[in-house]
């Protein structure tokens, strides 16, 4: 081993060395996150309701965002005046209710599976999956989930996902 080739190599790792670390403090624009084009924010989704019975007669995909409408909304979905809607406050908070048709031609159940938010837009999108189940009582149904979400001022698209056999995961929850 040639003492002038180690120190040769030894200069050029440590030289790249320096400019990776260099890279790393003072990144190039290219790095740099664009504030433009913020990336969507997943929100969390606490679960209000879910079941197979609504007695909204509708297709139903619905913001809610204050607690009367909430009340109204509750009592068309019970038909039960002495039902009290579950607790969301509407200054932190906002509904969102996924009811699907009547009488589905298979046994369903229908989850809000995910809330995005996409603070440029000012638009947040709703994704709601429908499940097949088999053991399901198919003779009366009408699925629902209806979840709370931070309020966010704009407005929200829902979209449906395919049908996925099996069961439905749980509700998701994170309150």
């Amino acid at each position: 081993m040639h003492p002038v080739e180690t120190y040769g190599n030894v200069r050029s790792q440590v030289t790249i060395g320096i400019v990776l670390l260099a890279g790393c403090m003072n990144p190039s624009p290219m790095q740099r996150p664009d504030e433009n084009f913020p990336t969507p924010e997943h929100l969390n989704v606490r679960t209000l309701a879910v079941g197979q019975l609504s007695f909204i007669n509708d297709v139903t995909r619905s913001v809610i965002v204050n607690s009367s409408a909430w009340a109204s909304f509750w009592l068309s979905h019970t038909r039960n005046e002495s039902s009290t809607p579950p607790p969301v406050n509407f200054d932190t908070e906002e509904v969102i209710a996924v009811v699907f048709e009547e009488k589905p031609a298979d046994c369903s159940a229908v989850r809000v599976t995910n809330v995005t938010w996409d603070p440029k837009s000012g638009v947040g999108h709703v994704e709601v999956t429908r499940f097949n189940q088999e053991d399901l009582n198919c003779i009366e149904q009408q699925p629902f989930h209806f979840v709370a979400i931070a309020h966010r001022d704009g407005r929200f698209e829902f979209n449906n996902t395919a049908r996925r056999p099996g069961s439905p995961p749980d509700a998701p929850s994170y309150a």
